[in-house]
């Protein structure tokens, strides 16, 4: 916190969605991965160290900054 100045989370392939685009909405794909793998990947890396390595603190230092 305070010496990160940016941090930049991107989420590529090695191919494009052509004519998938339809199939990735209708079953949610796009919204799963957005909602819950690059949030979860964000909270992992901006998240205060925790006070453990239990799951149970590393869950609320991951929930602290998603408040």
């Amino acid at each position: 916190r305070d010496s990160v100045a940016c941090v930049v989370l991107t989420f590529k392939e090695p191919f494009g969605t052509q004519g998938r685009g339809g199939y990735f909405d209708d079953f949610g794909i796009i919204r799963d991965v957005m909602q819950n793998h690059l949030l979860q990947m964000l909270s992992l890396v901006a998240m205060e160290k925790p006070a453990s390595t239990s799951s149970d603190d590393v869950r609320d230092e991951k929930v602290k900054v998603l408040k």
